[in-house]
């Protein structure tokens, strides 16, 4: 059988779900059914180590350059260079406007399968027009229109969109041997964080930024430590927040017992050293790492705003952000004695594992 050639479009490659998403992919898709290259919108802003990865699984990675005019630009160079390469070209999209690469495509590059994939349940800093215009040109060329879950389609293609398209659904894939708890990378990286055994460790991943809420998380972590002192916040991840929320955590008194911890190639240690994972995000089309933190047996309290896909384990409460701070606490105590055990039934039966989701992307590229 002859291979089929993939290109797979990300707006970024940093640390994030989407990445995450698509270089798992990357890794699992059968070498001998395809053949991948990867294109990235910002090139001039990337991670090194995601970098590193794609060039150590010898994926071609093309990365674009400058502003929005000059990216628009050497997309259509870049498609036309490639005319008649491409069998499928998966778009991994946070905006609308990211349908403007299905133009550049199907015109210029001729791909017989265009999926367009949602990651996202809500976007406030997206520029309205390119969305918009992006919104018409993705309905008009692509062949496949997917999500991660229910509300990120409902926000990329509207609720009626599936009246006409019905929904189609791709779990993100986890490598649940990964994420499985282990109590050495628990050991390992209290002692390196110098966190004592009977310490209880909240922790949240994920960029620094308002979506992600971490002002709530300090506030509960602060209403917490009235109940046990003996407690740390792990931060993980960066962003513009970083100074304020460093600010915000002083003001409460709390700013020696939250440690940020930047970016990290070790989240699933993370994970296994903590205790709870608090996330309140303010929209979330899926919320990938509370998957991980399931996976790991962690307990999760989100928002309402994370959907209730994410749920696979019963250690998985979701709180109203309107709920008063007590409430939050209350839950998170719940929670204080729970023993850690492998959920790698339940993942696998979720649909999560790599070897369901995968297998559901590989079908929808042979598809007929």
């Amino acid at each position: 059988m002859e291979k089929k050639k993939l290109l797979i479009y990300n707006s970024t490659l940093l640390k994030g779900g989407t990445e995450s998403y698509f270089i798992n992919l990357a890794k699992h898709l059968p070498k001998d059914q395809f053949d991948v290259e990867v294109v990235i919108k910002n090139g001039d802003d990337i991670d090194q180590d995601q970098l590193n990865i794609l060039n150590n699984l010898n994926i071609k990675t093309h990365l674009i350059h400058g502003n929005l005019i000059n990216q628009m630009k050497s997309f259509k160079k870049f498609f036309s260079k490639h005319k008649n390469v491409y069998d499928i070209v998966h778009i991994n999209a946070t905006s609308a406007g990211n349908g403007i690469i299905s133009y550049f495509a199907k015109k210029f590059g001729k791909a017989k399968q265009i999926i367009f994939h949602s990651h996202m349940s809500n976007n406030d800093t997206s520029n309205k027009i390119v969305d918009f215009v992006g919104s018409k040109l993705l309905k008009k060329n692509c062949t496949d229109f997917v999500a991660c879950s229910t509300l990120a389609y409902d926000f990329m293609f509207g609720k009626n969109f599936k009246n006409k398209v019905p929904a189609t659904i791709l779990k993100n894939s986890i490598d649940i041997n990964k994420f499985e708890y282990n109590p050495n990378f628990r050991n390992q990286i209290r002692s390196e964080l110098k966190i004592n055994d009977s310490c209880f460790v909240f922790v949240h991943v994920g960029r620094l930024c308002a979506q992600k809420n971490q002002e709530h998380i300090i506030k509960v972590f602060s209403l917490y430590k009235q109940h046990n002192s003996n407690s740390k916040l792990l931060l993980v991840g960066i962003g513009d927040d970083k100074q304020k929320l460093e600010s915000f955590a002083t003001s409460l008194n709390v700013k020696d017992d939250v440690l940020f911890l930047g970016s990290r190639n070790d989240v699933e240690k993370i994970l296994n050293a903590s205790d709870i994972l608090v996330f309140p995000s303010i929209k979330e089309a899926l919320g990938i790492v509370a998957i991980e933190a399931q996976a790991s047996n962690l307990p999760v309290v989100a928002s309402t705003d994370v959907p209730e896909e994410a749920k696979v384990t019963e250690n998985f409460k979701r709180i109203s952000l309107s709920e008063p701070l007590d409430v939050w606490v209350s839950q998170i105590k719940q929670f204080e004695n729970v023993k850690r055990k492998s959920c790698s039934k339940e993942l696998h039966s979720s649909g999560f594992s790599n070897e369901k989701a995968i297998q559901s992307v590989i079908d929808l590229y042979n598809k007929k």
